[in-house]
């Protein structure tokens, strides 16, 4: 035997023939000889040599630039995989990640995961901060579901409008979809402030912008193609929804065609349990350009505004920046006004930033690291840095309409966020709240948010899981660097003060939201439905995951032999 101790050098010679057996292990990891031949490397030649050749060929591996990939087929899952989300807050290591570019594919992935008892997940751009996207088991990365698609404009009903409907597949990002859509004189009706998302996530957890007028993304929403737990794929509409039944099954007799209004309020916002969503059709309208105007307010006149409703009344999209301390002995406020205009006769000037983390952290030298620390080093100057760069902000800025809603390059910043929607006549008391949580925990604690917070205003809509069910809404966001010291537990704490207002979390955002004490049903007076149609979707647990679990959505029963109970 060649073994060497662990005080003495291992022969070069044996170091690198076991190298080369590492390497053809990498090569040919499914190799049962591969395999045992690395195995004898071990157990003959000891740790210190064998670690020494590992190294040696961990080097060499890095020293080498890789070639093409090959192409692999999209349902053929590739393990060891890790998947984050977009700040690296969110880690799984699932034991297949799939990159699919089909239907068929999709189809493939579900009836593989039936096949191995395994649960299934779709995740897109990952710009969420909560637990929705994850899984244990089968992880669909859906970028390459990113086409646009015909309408099939003769399958439709003859008041389907067609001028005004687009049909993409789902794991189109919201910046590459405006694009398609302006090219074809389109834009979307309203979008949230970041464009990184794909149109699924953003339709499936009720991403929303703001204006009274308008509802979440989801509310645009006239057809969802989608996978089933039973491999099935179903077309789901309205009961009166825009497709030709007739027409519809003698072209796709493989696709159902389900109107139904149950199914199609639950899907609009399935938090993405209800199946593997492929395509979907919007309602969108001819192609805009918006001005935006902010102004600086304060808070004791903004609050007079909203109770009179004139402002949301009179402008297409409204929302207000606060910042939670007062300076002066008010809270100052950045008001954004948008409404369309008539295409400019000059280009726009491009706005590259227009986030407050993305403008002051833009304005500092070594940026992120430094903005946060000196908000840990210094908090007390936390109000006057929030009002010095909401000032920075208040200017006007005209362009196409989606760049306008797009707040710029938040996504360049480490910061995380929670958001709670309020029935539109709580906007004032939960802000109030806010502010008095936010003051406490400053006085008893020095912990602040570290950014101003917003509040838009969004039209009710139906779909049972959204968070404007049902009512006019007031959503009001908190976002915080990452590594704020006391963030995490402000946002907990606000959450759950604001439970007592009727605030409903945000799905995709950090969210405590737990199934105990019938939270959620209290939240959700049709969870029921929706629950009937998850079941039905979902009949072996297909989609269930630790979200479901956490929220109660999946049923999970304990049991012990001989357990009598008292």
């Amino acid at each position: 035997m060649e073994a060497s101790s662990s005080t003495n050098s291992p022969d070069p010679q044996l170091v690198a023939r076991i190298a080369l057996n590492l390497a053809r292990l990498k090569a040919e990891s499914a190799s049962v000889d591969a395999l045992a031949a690395a195995r004898a490397d071990l157990q003959a030649h000891g740790l210190t040599a064998f670690f020494q050749a590992a190294a040696q060929r961990l080097d060499l591996d890095r020293s080498v630039a890789p070639g093409p990939a090959a192409a692999i087929p999209g349902d053929q899952g590739q393990t060891r995989q890790t998947w984050k989300n977009y700040v690296g807050s969110l880690v799984a290591q699932p034991l297949q990640v799939f990159y699919p570019t089909t239907l068929d594919e999709l189809r493939s992935i579900v009836a593989q995961a039936a096949a191995a008892g395994c649960r299934v997940k779709a995740a897109g751009s990952g710009h969420s901060f909560t637990d929705v996207a994850l899984t244990r088991d089968f992880l669909i990365d859906t970028h390459g579901l990113n086409h646009p698609l015909d309408l099939e404009r003769d399958l439709l009903r003859p008041d389907a409008q067609p001028e005004t409907l687009f049909a993409t597949e789902g794991g189109i990002v919201v910046r590459d979809l405006n694009e398609a859509l302006w090219d074809a004189g389109l834009g979307l009706l309203n979008m949230g402030g970041y464009d990184g998302q794909t149109i699924a996530g953003v339709i499936s957890t009720s991403t929303h912008g703001s204006g009274l007028a308008y509802g979440s993304l989801s509310t645009q929403v006239q057809s969802l193609t989608l996978v089933g737990g039973d491999g099935a794929v179903y077309r789901v509409e309205p009961s009166q929804g825009i497709t030709d039944p007739d027409r519809w099954a003698a072209r796709h007799p493989d696709v159902q065609l389900k109107q139904d209004d149950d199914w199609f309020n639950a899907c609009q916002v399935g938090i993405g349990c209800l199946g593997l969503i492929y395509s979907v059709v919007l309602r969108v309208r001819p192609r805009f350009y918006l001005k935006e105007e902010r102004s600086l307010s304060v808070w004791s006149k903004v609050k007079d505004d909203l109770r009179d409703g004139g402002v949301l009344r009179e402008n297409d999209h409204y929302e207000v920046l606060v910042n939670p301390y007062p300076t002066n002995g008010d809270h100052t406020c950045l008001i954004t006004r948008r409404n369309p205009v008539p295409e400019p006769t000059d280009p726009p000037i491009a706005q590259s930033g227009r986030n407050f983390l993305v403008e002051l952290a833009a304005s500092i030298p070594g940026s992120n690291e430094v903005l946060l620390a000196v908000f840990d080093t210094y908090p007390g100057l936390t109000p006057t840095i929030v009002d010095q760069a909401m000032a920075a902000l208040a200017r006007d800025y005209v362009d196409r309409s989606y760049r306008v809603f797009n707040i710029g390059m938040a996504n360049d910043v480490p910061a995380y966020g929670s958001e709670i929607g309020f029935p539109l006549d709580q906007a004032v008391a939960a802000t109030e709240r806010v502010l008095e949580i936010a003051a406490r925990r400053t006085q008893v604690g020095q912990a602040y948010l570290t950014s101003p917070f917003s509040l838009r205003f969004v039209r009710a809509g139906t779909a049972f899981l959204s968070m404007m069910q049902g009512v006019d809404t007031c959503m009001i966001e908190f976002p915080v660097l990452a590594g704020t010291v006391g963030g995490t537990e402000l946002l907990q704490e606000i959450e759950t003060e604001m439970y007592a207002l009727g605030g409903r979390p945000h799905w995709g955002l950090l969210n405590f939201l737990s199934g105990a004490n019938g939270l959620i049903e209290a939240m959700y007076p049709l969870l029921p439905r929706w629950l009937e149609v998850f079941h039905q979707l979902s009949p072996n647990g297909t989609f269930d995951n630790a979200f479901t679990e956490r929220c109660g959505l999946s049923p999970r029963r304990f049991a012990r032999d001989g357990q009598t109970g008292t």
